[in-house]
């Protein structure tokens, strides 16, 4: 093998079994910037071929051991991007036809000249650089389509699977609205939601029973089309308001249903948000307490009427004292007019007597002499006192006889202005066989105290529940210690918009393991006959719920306990409403 390798960027394999034509191709290359390579047989150039890449081969056709045509064709399909040109001296057609089916890029005849030599290796790496060129171009394009078909199919896929998670959610979403609307329908409490702007967009068939409109008519409807005019508006401004200051709304309420039925319900009313966590309109629901606060009235007169019964003998021994010294008053009056009668029959005679007798010493004298005898003096002096004694005796059991019927009253009472101070006043004597054996009561009212828009018959049970508590609190510890009587202060005054009434006693104070318990219905930690566990809660429940105040309690064991009662001065509860 023989080469010529000047600086080039083309490599050329030249494949001749005669020498001097490999040289003179070799040399006329060379010159015009080539590199190029000899081989004098097809193996010497398959060696080449191992070795380098080359851009152009020139090959003869007729060679010794593998001929021309068949290095060519290996050439063609191992090395398909490399240039072949034929040099040979054989110039039939059928020869031609062949190099032509092999799609060569040139076929010189022997003899030749250089320019035909040069313009030809030219035009074939012109060529050659253009088809790959034109390979990699359409590789490029194929690629891009191969590229962009598979992101089509990815995009087809995930739109199918896109197209079937909207389809599976709007089901689920249906299934779900389906779902949720049996369940309001199941629900026996009228509920409703409406946009922000007070349109209805639902309700269940409590609420259809409740408004007298369909279910699926309620929709775009107002409380304007279910609600006298003047209430509407109250309604409507009230939702308003709730969705300005996105809060909760919750008021007692009486309400007149499609059938002209009257119940009392308590309205829950809240805003609900979208997506974003913006307020999007009103939830409502009514609670339907007709009954229990049948019940609720039911169970107070019963508490009531359990506490006169517990009280009886008290208040008996109460009205009794006094009852026997207005007695006994009533019999020393009757003595002492029995003994001053003959000092009066004189007295009525007096006039005639001076008329007929001569000597007034004589007068004088009879009259003193009755006198005596009757004890004057000391009639004159004890008589008063017994007649105060008697009339504070009755004024006592008066006062207690009107606070027990202001106490017994029953019937369904209206909210009335309300002096707490009075209110308190009657509670304290009502409970005072229960506190007056084992406590001093003191109280410290606000003289300005305002008065309060309230239920007194409940308000006045309140107390009264917590003072016998309080009393008893005393009087726990009074026979523990044998000592000298506790103390039960009671105090009232204005904070803010709100009364605030104290009970405070000196009694045992409550355990920590039972305060979290203290206002639950029928819990007692008294012995029996000493109450059923009903006293804090009911007051709790009338406080809070039926008046709108707070109840709680600051506590210290083997202290005392304070109540602490809360009743606002306005009215917050709405009781007389026709509609909503």
């Amino acid at each position: 093998m023989n080469e010529i390798k000047p600086e080039s960027t083309n490599n050329i394999l030249i494949v001749d079994d005669e020498e001097m034509i490999r040289h003179i191709l070799a040399g006329t290359l060379t010159k015009s910037g080539y590199s190029c390579y000899m081989a004098s047989n097809a193996s010497e150039a398959r060696a080449y071929l191992k070795q380098k890449c080359f851009e152009m081969v020139l090959s003869d056709l007729i060679m010794p051991g593998e001929s021309g045509l068949e290095l060519i064709r290996f050439i063609r399909s191992e090395y398909p991007e490399t240039a072949v040109i034929i040099v040979s001296a054989i110039n039939d057609l059928q020869t031609a036809h062949a190099a032509i089916e092999m799609d060569l890029y040139g076929y010189i005849v022997k003899p030749f000249d250089t320019s035909q030599i040069l313009i030809s290796v030219d035009n074939a790496l012109r060529r050659r650089e253009l088809e790959i060129k034109e390979k990699a171009y359409h590789q490029m394009l194929e690629q891009k389509v191969y590229d962009r078909t598979m992101e089509l199919q990815q995009t087809v896929r995930e739109l199918e699977v896109a197209r079937k998670e909207k389809e599976d959610a709007a089901h689920l979403l249906h299934d779900q609205l389906i779902f949720m609307q049996t369940l309001m329908d199941s629900i026996p409490a009228p509920i409703f939601y409406k946009d922000m702007q007070g349109k209805y967009k639902g309700g269940n068939l409590a609420f259809e029973s409740y408004s007298g409109v369909p279910k699926d008519q309620i929709a775009g409807k107002t409380v304007f089309d279910i609600a006298p005019a003047g209430l509407a508006e109250i309604y409507h401004q009230a939702d308003m308001k709730l969705i300005q200051e996105a809060g909760r709304q919750v008021y007692e309420a009486s309400v007149k249903f499609a059938d002209g039925s009257l119940h009392e319900v308590i309205f829950h009313k809240d805003v609900y948000r979208d997506g974003q966590g913006l307020v999007a309109g009103i939830v409502g629901v009514m609670l339907d307490i007709t009954e229990r606060k049948r019940l609720e009235r039911k169970l107070l007169q019963s508490q009531k009427l359990e506490s006169i019964g517990q009280m009886a003998a008290g208040l008996a021994h109460e009205i009794n004292t006094p009852a026997q010294y207005v007695g006994d008053n009533m019999g020393f009056l009757q003595e002492a007019l029995g003994d001053l009668k003959p000092v009066f029959d004189f007295v009525m005679k007096l006039p005639e007597a001076m008329k007929t007798r001569n000597s007034c010493a004589e007068i004088a004298d009879e009259l003193e002499r009755l006198m005596k005898v009757a004890d004057m003096e000391y009639l004159i002096g004890e008589i008063p006192q017994s007649i105060a004694q008697s009339l504070d005796g009755i004024g006592h059991v008066s006062k207690i006889v009107h606070s027990m019927r202001d106490f017994a009253s029953s019937g369904k009472e209206q909210e009335a202005e309300t002096d707490l101070n009075k209110a308190i006043e009657s509670a304290i004597t009502i409970a005072q066989n229960e506190w007056k054996p084992v406590a001093v009561v003191e109280t410290d009212f606000a003289f300005d105290l305002p008065t309060v828009s309230c239920l007194a018959g409940e308000v006045k049970q309140a107390f009264l529940n917590v003072m016998i508590n309080a009393a008893h609190a005393v009087e726990e510890v009074v026979r523990k210690t044998d000592g000298a009587k506790g103390k039960i202060t009671v105090t009232t005054c204005k904070k803010g918009d709100f009364v605030e009434i104290r009970f405070i006693d000196t009694g045992c104070g409550i355990p920590e393991s039972i305060r979290h318990r203290i206002f639950d219905p029928f819990f007692t930690t008294k012995g029996v006959g000493r109450g059923i566990g009903q006293g804090l809660n009911v007051a709790y429940r009338i406080i809070t719920e039926n008046h709108g105040g707070s109840m709680d309690f600051i506590t210290e064991e083997d202290k005392g306990t304070t109540f602490i009662l809360m009743l606002p001065i306005g009215n917050p509860v709405v009781r007389s409403h026709d509609n909503q």
